[in-house]
């Protein structure tokens, strides 16, 4: 039987509420904390309720870049959009997935967008 330490069981932990334990220090790091690829999966775990074998491509490193790139910009005046762009660019990652992820960096600039919030403001506002 494998015995872990304290700090792994905690780190194991953070899973079931990364939005106390994890999403807290995004926010309070305004967007100027490296995302790492296990951040990147919780992220993506929250949002989506799971993580896909195909999740393994949204975090290579090459995309990692990618996303922490678009985090920093998005802290820039008139960069949201970009930012969102960008992100929507990696792959496993569309609208309502790239604003989960800003919203847990930048939770004072952005909110979560999903098709929920796109149909209900499709309905109010035609055209």
């Amino acid at each position: 039987m494998k015995i872990y330490s304290k700090k792994d069981m905690a780190r194991g932990l953070e899973c079931y509420d990364a939005e106390e334990t994890v999403f807290r220090k995004f926010a309070e790091a305004n967007g100027n904390r490296k995302l790492s690829k296990r951040d990147v999966l919780l992220i993506l775990k929250w949002k989506l309720g799971r993580i896909k074998k195909s999740n393994s491509e949204t975090v290579a490193d090459e995309n990692m870049a990618a996303i922490n790139q678009a985090v920093r910009d998005a802290g820039k005046p008139g960069c949201e959009i970009a930012a969102l762009e960008a992100l929507e660019g990696v792959p496993g990652i569309a609208l309502a997935t790239a604003t989960a992820i800003l919203t847990v960096c930048r939770p004072e600039k952005f909110t979560i967008i999903d098709r929920r919030v796109l149909g209900i403001s499709n309905a109010r506002y035609p055209g």
